[in-house]
């Protein structure tokens, strides 16, 4: 066969006439989309050749969240090794540590917290180290702290603090909890104060699920997959971390999150949700654990999988409608999506007047708080799939008192709160965001 002609078009090349085109946008790896224009064609600084940014997302899931208690900022731990802190009213963001960076092994954060009074930031990795940032200098500690001598490269998975910022404890995946405290270096008082690795106890036989700190911070709580309730003596350890009470707290459904009921004063009650849609009030001051009470929880998508008390100026017990996706005819507190970017969200800044002191000592989850002042209230809660939503208190086991709205597209990896309960944070995993949903309490 003869070979076909090439067609060739010539076009008029005229350097005389300036490039013309209209400006368009750019999306790269990292999640950034940029503004290009015709002017940047003509730079020879490579660096003012990248555009405008325009839009700032996430290149990969979000895993942890926490709030500072005393500032408009969270931290959370993405899945590609980075720990930001992000200021969600001014869109500021910052680098906190980049794990691709500083190791080539694949550790990336797994769980995070602040201190109750925000002295510092807590880091845990997937290979068992806890990174110790104070806040005061923006710097780590020389070395971070193993919760594993003997095994290496042990994830950490939950991490919490006490209410007196004195003790954290993190669990992992071999169902141990690892306590530390902050204290002499030793227990020589001639040496500084710095966080030490306190105790370790292996109490459960399958995946920890929970954990919390008592109000007074003198008592650890942990629940499991194997259905037990497990309380530990923290204050006036010595090396060891010992079980006081062993409880099998369920039958059939397995407990997946618990808090400090914040309603009752007489006693001390953990509420504990289950993946039987169930929420149970336990007594956890005798010896002997009693169920207070046993109500239906929200049916919507999945089991809870995050509960966090938030905290109203008027203590919670005022009438309130919840306008939602889900309308209840009992109550009214609207929640409302605000942002799920770093730029460009639409959050208000509001001028909050209360002194930087008292801000200080309040606690997300009611930990430097006053108990009575944390009466009543709503608790706000996250599913395993897609929901989160708001629990009207006292507990009664009527669906019109809570309410839930699809929040992402698949699993929800994390949840939080802000310090005064006005906005609430929540992290898909599938779809690579973060989203601010305010809470109205009008």
């Amino acid at each position: 066969t003869e070979p076909k002609q090439s067609i060739r078009t010539e076009f008029p090349l005229d350097f005389d006439e300036d490039f013309e085109f209209k400006e368009f946008i750019v999306s790269d790896s990292d999640a950034k989309v940029n503004m290009i224009t015709k002017e940047l064609f003509n730079e020879i600084d490579q660096t003012k050749r990248r555009g405008k940014l325009i839009l700032e997302s996430f290149e990969k899931s979000v895993l942890w969240i926490t709030a500072r208690s005393n500032e408009k900022i969270i931290a959370m731990a993405l899945a590609n090794g980075k720990v930001v802190e992000w200021e969600y009213f001014s869109n500021r963001l910052k680098m906190v540590k980049n794990f691709k960076e500083d190791t080539s092994s694949g550790e990336i954060c797994t769980c995070l917290s602040y201190s109750p009074d925000s002295s510092y930031l807590i880091i845990c990795s997937s290979l068992g180290n806890v990174f110790i940032y104070h806040m005061e200098t923006s710097s780590f500690t020389s070395t971070p702290i193993p919760i594993s001598q003997k095994k290496k490269n042990v994830s950490c998975e939950k991490i919490v603090f006490a209410p007196n910022s004195k003790y954290f404890a993190v669990s992992d995946e071999m169902k141990s909890i690892s306590l530390f405290k902050l204290d002499h270096k030793y227990e020589d008082p001639s040496q500084p104060i710095e966080w030490v690795f306190a105790a370790k106890i292996r109490a459960h036989t399958l995946k920890i699920t929970d954990l919390k700190f008592s109000a007074d911070s003198m008592k650890l709580f942990s629940i499991s997959e194997d259905m037990y309730l497990s309380e530990y003596q923290v204050e006036g350890l010595r090396d060891t971390l010992t079980v006081e009470v062993f409880d099998k707290i369920q039958s059939e459904s397995v407990p997946t999150c618990m808090i400090i009921y914040p309603l009752e004063e007489s006693e001390e009650l953990l509420m504990i949700a289950d993946a039987g849609y169930k929420i149970k009030l336990w007594n956890v001051v005798n010896e002997q654990r009693v169920c207070r009470s046993t109500t239906l929880g929200p049916t919507f998508a999945g089991s809870i999988n995050f509960l966090k008390y938030l905290p109203t100026k008027k203590g919670g017990r005022e009438s309130m409608n919840f306008s939602s996706p889900l309308k209840s005819s009992a109550s009214n507190a609207k929640m409302s999506k605000r942002s799920s970017m770093f730029k460009k969200s639409n959050i208000m800044v509001e001028d909050d007047k209360e002194d930087e002191n008292s801000a200080r000592n309040k606690s997300i989850l009611g930990s430097s708080v006053d108990r009575k002042s944390k009466l009543g209230g709503y608790v706000a809660y996250s599913t395993s799939d897609k929901v989160i939503g708001i629990i009207r208190l006292p507990l009664n086991g009527t669906p019109n008192n809570s309410t839930g709205i699809i929040a992402h597209t698949g699993k929800i990896n994390s949840m939080e709160v802000s310090p005064k309960g006005k906005y609430l944070f929540t992290a898909g995993d599938r779809d690579n965001s973060l989203n601010v949903w305010k809470v109205d309490y009008e």
